[in-house]
């Protein structure tokens, strides 16, 4: 459907606003689940350090800007637009835009890095830091990528002119962040798997935190896969930000499920022995149990 703006113009609404709109309401639903999982966390692991207290707060905090910031939006061009009867406001590029960008990458910087530190207390003194120059390529390539993004969405004040660099900017960062998820979750899981031990507790632990961490990651992973996938086949078109809008919500329930996850992991290592998987990784105990920065499971 494309509303006529003026004599040589034309607007694709249900591929902008509309599929907008929609990513909206998933991106609601999500901020719904972020209330909910940071009240469990706050409850369950009171004597946690102040550092992942406020790690979960952060992202909750920013979770609810981009909300925020997804409303004014939405109000913006469906409801201020429409009341005035001036469909030339649709072409209008507001700052909400290119906040929403902002917020996007900076969630995705915190829990990417949060796992980069996972994988460097995981590994062994040898293999630590070529893994992690591997990893870090592609994600120092999405950043770039992604602040070149955001660059470019507040400095256009015309709407249609994102389509400019969707091939410039937009699709070189999508395409980094697949392949910087697939990575880290791909790191994470060989980690685990050359952790396990003979004893049938731990093994079950550690093959639970794998089909986890496999989940969490293909979630993410496959939200911005299909962005890509709508960006080449439609690049004059914007299918993707119904997506993009849901990516902070991702992001953020993915690391607080797996902070969340750690009771069950505590009441399945009573029935196994005590054994050291690695030198430092505090996500896989509870801490309202041990304070102490070696992981036992």
């Amino acid at each position: 459907m494309f509303t006529p703006v003026s004599s040589d113009t034309s607007f694709p609404l249900t591929s902008t606003f509309g599929v907008a709109l929609a990513g909206s309401w998933v991106g609601v639903c999500l901020y719904g689940l972020t209330i909910a999982q940071a009240y469990i966390y706050f409850q369950k692991y009171p004597k946690d350090s102040w550092q992942t207290k406020s790690l979960v707060g952060s992202l909750w905090a920013l979770n609810t800007l981009h909300t925020i910031f997804v409303c004014l939006l939405c109000y913006h061009y469906m409801i201020t637009a429409l009341l005035h009867m001036d469909v030339s406001m649709l072409l209008v590029n507001v700052w909400s835009l290119s906040m929403l960008l902002f917020l996007r990458c900076v969630v995705s910087a915190i829990v990417m890095f949060y796992y980069i530190k996972t994988i460097i207390q995981l590994n062994g003194e040898k293999m630590r830091w070529w893994v992690i120059g591997i990893v870090m390529v592609p994600i120092v390539c999405y950043f770039a990528f992604a602040i070149d993004t955001i660059l470019h969405a507040y400095w256009t004040s015309i709407f249609t002119e994102v389509f400019g660099f969707a091939y410039v900017s937009i699709l070189p960062c999508l395409v980094m962040q697949v392949i910087s998820d697939g990575f880290i979750t791909v790191s994470l899981c060989i980690i685990l798997f050359k952790k396990r031990t003979e004893f049938k507790g731990t093994r079950k632990i550690v093959n639970a935190l794998i089909l986890f961490t496999t989940t969490r990651g293909l979630v993410t992973l496959l939200a911005a896969l299909t962005m890509v996938i709508l960006l080449m086949i439609r690049p004059d078109q914007m299918w993707y930000i119904g997506p993009e809008i849901t990516m902070v919500g991702l992001y953020t329930n993915s690391l607080m499920a797996f902070f969340n996850t750690r009771s069950s992991s505590c009441d399945t290592k009573t029935v196994s022995p005590t054994v050291n998987m690695s030198g430092k990784t505090p996500y896989l105990s509870s801490r309202g149990e041990r304070h102490q920065k070696d992981t036992y499971i």
